[in-house]
């Protein structure tokens, strides 16, 4: 089984701090974004790729329970 990029949903992924979670509007102008909440401040192009790849991985964690919860059938 592959886990494609699209199956992680985009949306909010630059505005969502990666570590606390907070949202936050971004310019596309600004590529270090502070998020005001928390602090935190990071690329915003690591920060995107980091929601990206948590929300894959949430995917695939999901895929694999519900794989896991179908009955195996008898040969």
């Amino acid at each position: 089984m592959f886990l494609c990029t699209s199956d992680a949903k985009p949306q909010y992924t630059t505005m969502r701090c990666n570590e606390y979670k907070n949202v936050q509007e971004i310019p596309l102008n600004k590529r270090v974004f502070i998020y005001e909440k928390c602090g935190m401040d990071e690329d915003r192009d690591i920060n995107t790729s980091m929601n990206i790849y948590e929300r894959g991985l949430q995917t695939l964690k999901r895929t694999a329970e519900d794989i896991c919860e179908k009955p195996v059938e008898s040969m």
